[in-house]
């Protein structure tokens, strides 16, 4: 099943990019997508949302995700071990 954030992003997908193609580096559905949580606040730039984002909050999220790619990769090399571990026994 698809998640609603994944649903959220094929939409996105259809909006035409207004953008010259010259210099683009993000797909315009992700610009828009990191955009969209602002507008009831009425913050319309990505400019605006990094004026308001906590360096600190910002800091932790990012380690948080660090740990769960971590935890992620730690998670499948045990699994690897102790599959290739059966097969030699």
């Amino acid at each position: 099943e698809i998640s609603a954030a994944a649903r959220l992003l094929q939409c996105l997908r259809r909006v035409p990019d207004p953008r010259s193609k010259h210099g683009v580096s993000h797909t315009f559905h992700t610009v828009i997508a990191i955009v969209i949580p602002g507008l009831p606040a009425g913050i319309s730039t990505i400019a605006e949302i990094l004026e308001r984002i906590s360096i600190k909050d910002l800091q932790n999220a990012f380690a948080q995700f660090l740990n769960g790619l971590l935890n992620d990769e730690v998670s499948v090399a045990a699994r690897m071990f102790l599959s290739c571990r059966l097969v030699i026994m």
